[in-house]
């Protein structure tokens, strides 16, 4: 998997500006001549280092090595890699308690996935499978 390497290229947006955004980098060439970006992935039934099955989770706890309940100590080799929310791609299951906390995000800042609604102001960062940071 491929990460921005700018983790604030994206900046913060609602859920749609955030799908939107990764998918602009796909237009032309590609960002940085490649294509196949899109927002990253959270399990979302894992709350905890354990839950490593997710992209998300995994570079949070297994590549950073930071730790459940934060705080960020760890950016590894990324820049502007925020203690804060970042939009997913998943979107949760509808509940009747909670029908507006359907997208997920990751909190960077305490290595927890939590429901949003998709007009909150969010980090966006975009991954394609691949080897490198861009």
């Amino acid at each position: 998997l491929s990460w921005l390497k700018d983790a604030g290229l994206g900046g913060k947006k609602t859920w749609d500006e955030a799908v939107a955004w990764a998918s602009s980098l796909n237009s032309g060439n590609g960002f940085a001549g490649l294509k196949g970006w899109r927002l990253p992935s959270v399990h979302p039934a894992c709350n905890s280092d354990t839950c490593s099955n997710a992209e998300m989770e995994y570079l949070y706890y297994i590549e950073l090595k930071n730790v459940t309940d934060g705080p960020l100590t760890n950016i590894g080799p990324f820049t502007n890699l925020k203690g804060e929310l970042y939009w997913s791609g998943i979107i949760a299951p509808v509940t009747p308690n909670n029908p507006d906390l359907t997208y997920w995000t990751f909190d960077f800042g305490g290595g927890s996935r939590i429901g949003d609604v998709k007009t909150s102001n969010n980090y966006a960062w975009a991954v394609r499978s691949g080897t490198r940071s861009y």
